[in-house]
């Protein structure tokens, strides 16, 4: 359970000191109005966001935060048992960014971790899932081409998208050919140019309809302008033969 002050206006200070229970299960609905927030200010590149939660009297939370994933994490700059002097909110944004970005570990009683901020072997582990996620990601992203292409016929894959695709496939082939030292530029590289070719805007652009439904679009567009010039056509040519 995490406690955070009323935002709400009040109008009397026992009104002010009341405090807002959150709930774990109620942490899901956190994320959307700092989103609506931040909309403006925000990189286009992928981003953490690390939300503190303030408040004037030096009480502990019950909580020690919570990690919300591909988000960011919510985190209490004061815990419980702690005095406003001892607070150590930056520990715990540390070790919400640990398990965010996959390095977190859980050690038996009996064995102490190093004093560095990243182990060895915590930066190996958080490389083998670098190399698994965009393997991944790039083999879906060529998976979904394929499937675009023989699901839907009249999508014509250019020449770039083609190469692309082919690239991306070779690269991660290459980057995963020795399985003790995978190459994560490769594998990254791979997975850059298979999102680039399944996001490739030539791929609507030569979305065509076929012939019948061409005429269905462009008829009831065309006739209105038809029917008039037509029927002008024919009156001046009544005109000029002198018919009546």
């Amino acid at each position: 359970m995490i406690r955070v002050q009323r935002q709400n206006p009040c109008t009397n200070v026992s009104e002010c000191n009341t405090k807002i229970d959150m709930p774990h299960d109620d942490l899901c609905a956190t994320p959307a109005p700092v989103d609506l927030q931040l909309q403006s200010v925000e990189s286009s590149f992928p981003v953490l966001k690390i939300l503190i939660l303030e408040r004037d009297e030096p009480v502990g939370e019950d909580s020690r935060g919570a990690a919300v994933a591909s988000w960011g994490a919510i985190i209490p700059r004061i815990c419980l048992g702690e005095a406003q002097e001892d607070a150590q909110p930056a520990a715990r944004v540390l070790a919400a960014l640990r398990v965010l970005l996959g390095v977190d570990s859980e050690l038996p009683a009996t064995w102490k971790r190093a004093s560095v901020p990243l182990a060895e072997w915590e930066v190996e582990r958080m490389r083998l899932r670098a190399v698994l996620d965009n393997a991944m990601r790039a083999m879906s992203a060529v998976s979904a081409l394929k499937a675009l292409t023989e699901k839907i016929t009249n999508v014509v894959i250019g020449d770039d998208v083609a190469a692309r695709a082919n690239d991306a496939v070779k690269l991660v082939q290459d980057g995963l050919t020795d399985p003790e030292a995978p190459r994560l530029d490769k594998i990254s590289t791979g997975r850059t140019l298979a999102d680039e070719a399944l996001s490739h805007p030539s791929l609507l652009a030569m979305l065509y309809f076929p012939k019948d439904q061409t005429m269905a679009v462009y008829l009831p567009i065309m006739l209105p302008t038809l029917i008039p010039m037509i029927g002008s056509i024919i009156a001046l040519c009544k005109w000029a033969l002198g018919w009546s």
